[in-house]
């Protein structure tokens, strides 16, 4: 599934003494529609953690019973293109060592190949900094690859039906954050793309594979 151009290791300095080597991922766990970092300590950590519609992510404990969607429609992994990165804070994510959800998930909010997308303008925001390592990208023509939890592998066309990112906020319609449960809500009015119910376990979703 590699796909990225980069060397595989980097010099990383960090804010104690000396320096290290780091080798960066070219592939992520799928977390679900949204990629949240969720931590025990957090208040609203219960609700953070029922939000979450993927099968791996932080405090997770998805079995495949938990998978109703089907093992052969819920992805498990896909590619992120780590050189695609801005030179400027490639150092600082997609760890290969690391669980922490800019290192190694990715989610469906965004589109896949997302910088080239009608959102790419935003990623030049530094607001919007931390949302790059997270969507699925490849140097691949067209698209990327992922693995589904049944072991097969397929190649995700970009022109995958996917919801519509606001390309002034980034937010699909009928999505919004709530800021009491520090989490997303799919409104009544969303549109969940075919994208999307790749990504979810349990929504109920029927994706059949000329869909993608």
């Amino acid at each position: 599934m590699v796909s990225d151009s980069a060397p595989l290791d980097s010099s990383f300095e960090y804010s104690g003494p000396g320096s290290f080597k780091m080798q960066f991922s070219s592939y992520a766990c799928n977390t679900g529609m949204w990629a949240l970092n969720i931590r025990t300590t957090n208040s609203n950590y219960q609700a953070r953690l029922a939000s979450m519609s993927g099968v791996m992510y932080g405090h997770s404990s998805v079995r495949f019973a938990a998978i109703t969607d089907g093992t052969s429609n819920t992805a498990a992994f896909a590619e992120h293109g780590h050189s695609l990165l801005d030179p400027s804070i490639r150092n600082y994510y997609q760890w290969w060592s690391s669980g922490y959800y800019t290192d190694n998930m990715f989610d469906s909010y965004w589109p896949l190949n997302a910088q080239k997308s009608a959102v790419r303008g935003l990623f030049s925001n530094g607001d919007y900094e931390e949302y790059l390592p997270i969507f699925v990208s490849s140097f691949h023509p067209g698209g990327a690859n992922m693995a589904f939890v049944d072991g097969s592998v397929r190649f995700i066309k970009e022109t995958i039906d996917t919801w519509r990112n606001d390309p002034g906020t980034g937010d699909p319609p009928g999505v919004t954050w709530d800021s009491s449960q520090s989490t997303y809500v799919v409104g009544p009015g969303a549109k969940v793309g075919v994208f999307q119910a790749l990504t979810t376990r349990a929504k109920g979703e029927v994706v059949s594979a000329d869909q993608y």
